[in-house]
C-alpha cells in the first residue's frame, strides 16, 4: 500500500511539473471582449469624450519565440457607428451634403493582423517571477467594414449600403496576470490605425489626425495550450 501511495505521489509531482513547464512556454489562445470606438470624421469629438462606444470581441493565438518575444495572430469583430452627434443644418453637415458625404452610419467591421510582442516581466521556469506582466506589440493587418450610411440630398435623408477595405497598423499594450496555472487574464488597449480615411464613409478632413482609427479596450481570458501539447508528446 505504501509503495502504491509513493508511486502515486511521484506521478502527481511529475504531471504538476510538466503542466508548469508547459505553462511557462506562454503558447496560448486568448478570447476577448470589451468596448471600442472609431475615430473618424463623423463619429463625434474624441477630445471632449463626445462619442458613442460599441462592442468588440476577438481571438488571439500566441506563440513564444524567446524569453521575452512572442508572435501573435489576432482576429476581431467590432460594431461601428457614428453615434448621431452631428446635427443637420450646421456648417459641417452642410459641407457634407454638398460633397455627397454621410453624416451618420452604423455597421460592422472584421479584421486580422500579425504582431510581434515584447514581454517586460515574463515568468521564467523554475524561478519566482512577477505576478503581473506588461506587454507591447506593433504589427500589420487588414480589415473590412460594412455599413449603412445616411446622407442628406436636397433636404431628403437617403440611406445607402457601402463597404471599405484597408490595411492597418495595430499597436497594443496590456497587462496580464502571471499565475502558475493553465489560465491567465489580461486588460489590453489597442490602437488600430487605418491606411484609409473612409472607414466611416466620410473623408472630409475636419479632425486632428488625417486617418481613421479603431480604439479598443478589452478584457482577455488566456488559456495555455502547452499542457495539451506536452501530454500529446509524452504518449
Amino acid at each position: 500500500m505504501k509503495k502504491i501511495l509513493f508511486f502515486a505521489l511521484i506521478l502527481i509531482g511529475v504531471q504538476s511539473t510538466q503542466q508548469l513547464q508547459a505553462q511557462k512556454t506562454r503558447n496560448h489562445m486568448a478570447y476577448s471582449i470589451g468596448g471600442s470606438y472609431m475615430y473618424g470624421n463623423n463619429t463625434g469629438d474624441f477630445s471632449t469624450f463626445t462619442f458613442t462606444p460599441s462592442i468588440v470581441g476577438g481571438i488571439t493565438y500566441n506563440r513564444q519565440l524567446s524569453e521575452r518575444m512572442d508572435f501573435r495572430v489576432n482576429a476581431f469583430g467590432q460594431h461601428i457607428n457614428s453615434g448621431g452627434h452631428d446635427r443637420l443644418g450646421i456648417w459641417r453637415t452642410r459641407q457634407w451634403e454638398a460633397m455627397g458625404l454621410p453624416f451618420d452610419f452604423r455597421g460592422f467591421g472584421l479584421g486580422g493582423d500579425i504582431m510581434p510582442t515584447y514581454n517586460f516581466h515574463p515568468n521564467k521556469a523554475g524561478q519566482v517571477g512577477s505576478s503581473l506582466n506588461v506587454y507591447m506589440g506593433l504589427g500589420v493587418g487588414f480589415l473590412n467594414v460594412w455599413r449603412v450610411e445616411q446622407l442628406q440630398i436636397e433636404n431628403t435623408i437617403v440611406k445607402r449600403n457601402a463597404s471599405t477595405a484597408a490595411a492597418y497598423i495595430p499597436f497594443r499594450i496590456g497587462v496580464n496576470t502571471n499565475f502558475d496555472f493553465e489560465w491567465d487574464y489580461a486588460i489590453e488597449l489597442g490602437l488600430l490605425t487605418s491606411t484609409s480615411d473612409l472607414l466611416d464613409g466620410n473623408d472630409f478632413g475636419n479632425k486632428s489626425l488625417p486617418v481613421d482609427m479603431l480604439v479598443q479596450l478589452q478584457f482577455k481570458v488566456i488559456r495555455y495550450i502547452g499542457v495539451a501539447n506536452r501530454k500529446a508528446s509524452s504518449r
